[in-house]
């Protein structure tokens, strides 16, 4: 039964996924920037663990911990030094987008130029395998699919009960009104891009322990980030987990009949499907179209 390992591999994939899904819906829900430098915030996480694990020598939970953590001091960053200035300036979505991609492409070539184009490798040793009758799983799978599903459940109740965590729904849902009543937004877009930018860290840490990094890796995961959340529904953040569990498993379950080359091509007729035939996503609501 070589179908439910796929579709196991495809759930793992799934969580993984979801995680940086969640970081860019967190980030456009609320800003409504198309926050193409995510990828290279995943990407720069993947190096931040080789250092401080493989050259450093740190354990696995403390290097991983200690990543997730600069890493989301450094969107924060993006947030000051990029994106912060262009709102005082009243920019438009256009001249975010672009400085987004400016800065995606200046990190991926930095981390090029400083480590080289080669896929470099932080785990050491093969990882402990689980055969689960035709199924088997690795502990790095476990320890992925754990984690996830526990950040998951934090995040629903950090929206749902904490003040901050309100008040970044108040953003998402109306700017104006939640200036009126006296959030400060300058404060929450930080802690935004703080959680997106840790939320991408993570999903880096669990990739590249398993295949390694490279500095090439950004562009594919943000797009497979951006075609979640319009699969799950822009503005409905729970929907962007679900769209990143349904692509990875269609991508998965796809490489049985073709090559897993053709994965980041899946992602893109999925775009082309949705677009097409359901633009809201599964769980967004049907635009009205208004007439001039």
């Amino acid at each position: 039964m070589v179908i439910l390992q796929f579709l196991v591999n495809g759930i793992v994939g799934g969580t993984i996924y979801a995680l940086m899904a969640l970081g860019f819906a967190i980030v456009y829900n609320t800003s409504k920037i198309f926050h193409v430098a995510h990828g290279a915030v995943y990407t720069l996480a993947g190096y931040v663990l080789f250092l401080i694990g493989a050259k450093l020598g740190l354990p696995f939970i403390p290097a991983a911990l200690v990543t997730v953590v600069l890493v989301a001091f450094f969107g924060g960053l993006i947030e000051l030094v990029v994106y912060r200035p262009l709102r005082r300036r009243g920019a438009g979505l256009a001249t975010y987008m672009i400085s987004s991609l400016g800065l995606f492409i200046f990190l991926q070539n930095l981390v090029a130029a400083v480590f080289g184009t080669e896929t470099l490798v932080i785990r050491q040793g093969p990882l402990e395998a689980y055969d689960l009758g035709v199924v088997t799983l690795t502990s790095l799978h476990v320890v992925a699919l754990a984690v996830s599903l526990a950040v998951f459940a934090g995040l629903q109740l950090f929206f749902r009960r904490s003040r901050l965590g309100k008040e970044m729904r108040a953003l998402a849902n109306n700017t104006e009104l939640a200036v009126t009543v006296g959030i400060h937004v300058d404060r929450l877009y930080l802690y935004i891009l703080a959680l997106g930018s840790g939320l991408a860290a993570l999903a880096s840490v669990f990739v590249s322990l398993d295949v390694g990094v490279r500095p090439d890796t950004g562009f594919a995961i943000v797009l497979v980030a951006a075609v979640s959340v319009i699969v799950g529904g822009v503005g409905y953040l729970p929907g962007a987990a679900i769209g990143a569990f349904i692509l990875g498993l269609v991508q998965n379950l796809a490489v049985i009949e073709i090559s897993a080359a053709w994965q980041n091509t899946i992602a893109f007729a999925i775009l082309v499907l949705f677009l097409l035939f359901r633009p809201q996503g599964i769980f967004g609501k049907k635009l009205a179209v208004r007439g001039a």
